[in-house]
């Protein structure tokens, strides 16, 4: 089978946030402009693990990232996220990255809530961390409400305190959050949700027509 090129991957994410953006009736299209950036190329990235410091959907040898930069509590990153991940699991040559842009006008429920889902994640590791995500975005009010209490993972019940702890005191977190989010507004990124589309670097036989 033919592997999609880049402008490929733009028209099908393009399609999904437009469709989203026409159910929703929301009054810019500049929202879906803005989720059409496209970047430099990144390194492989692995399903289990970090990589550079961001989460990992999909396949690990997925030959395009989108890199995510959203916010917990936004309305807009609530409905886009479980069309992204469903397009994404029937695009083995993509994978989604998340990159915690928490906005200042959902504070502080969108910080505690990205730490919530870091947390989960050092607790149990990736498919933690995504089902931690989207949990949240399943109970969370929005627009800077947040939710009436944490969600339970299945599996860590027993450490539920633990990532409330965690999400509530732990510096680390903390400063990894912060990071992310002053490296989104040095790349110039203060909306959400925004996507930017990269392409690992290959063997430049397999790119050529593309």
């Amino acid at each position: 089978m033919k592997r999609p090129t880049r402008r490929q991957i733009l028209y099908g994410i393009g399609a999904v946030a437009l469709a989203i953006l026409a159910f929703e009736c929301l009054p810019d299209v500049r929202q879906a402009m803005q989720m059409l950036n496209t970047a430099e190329s990144v390194s492989e990235t692995t399903k289990q693990t970090k990589h550079n410091g961001a989460w990992v959907y999909g396949s690990s040898s997925a030959r395009f990232t989108i890199v995510e930069y959203a916010d917990l509590e936004c309305p807009y990153c609530k409905d886009y996220f479980p069309q992204l991940k469903a397009w994404v699991d029937q695009h083995p040559d993509v994978n989604l990255q998340w990159h915690h842009l928490p906005l200042p006008m959902h504070e502080p429920a969108a910080s505690y809530e990205a730490r919530w889902a870091e947390c989960a994640g050092i607790e149990r590791g990736n498919d933690a961390f995504w089902l931690a995500v989207e949990l949240i975005y399943q109970r969370t009010r929005s627009n800077g409400a947040g939710a009436t209490g944490n969600p339970q993972i299945p599996g860590l019940e027993d450490r539920q305190q633990y990532i409330d702890n965690c999400a509530s005191s732990n510096q680390s977190v903390q400063r990894a959050v912060i990071s992310q989010a002053h490296k989104a507004s040095q790349d110039g990124i203060t909306a959400t949700p925004t996507l930017v589309i990269s392409k690992r670097l290959m063997n430049p036989t397999f790119q050529a027509g593309n």
